[in-house]
């Protein structure tokens, strides 16, 4: 979805976050369109980060790979030293 900067000047558009804050009443940073809440609560993040980035998510792939081809190098060995 493509916003414009008439979309953002709406009037009915919240100016602060307005989430709900520990002590029970509405925060009061400044919202980050379009997502309508600040950086704290679920606004715009700057950079792709975390478990759920495609390089994170096939670097977890090819490792548990490799554990599982180690396990199996690992039983092989047990089985040659006990028989």
């Amino acid at each position: 979805m493509t916003y414009t900067m008439k979309q953002y000047q709406r009037i009915d558009l919240p100016k602060v976050c307005g989430a709900k804050t520990r002590a029970g009443g509405a925060c009061k940073n400044a919202v980050i369109l379009p997502a309508l809440r600040c950086s704290k609560h679920g606004g715009k993040t700057p950079i792709k980060h975390g478990k759920r980035s495609k390089l994170a998510q096939n670097i977890r792939r090819q490792a548990k790979l490799l554990r599982m081809e180690m396990r199996g190098v690992e039983k092989k060995l047990r089985k040659e030293v006990r028989g």
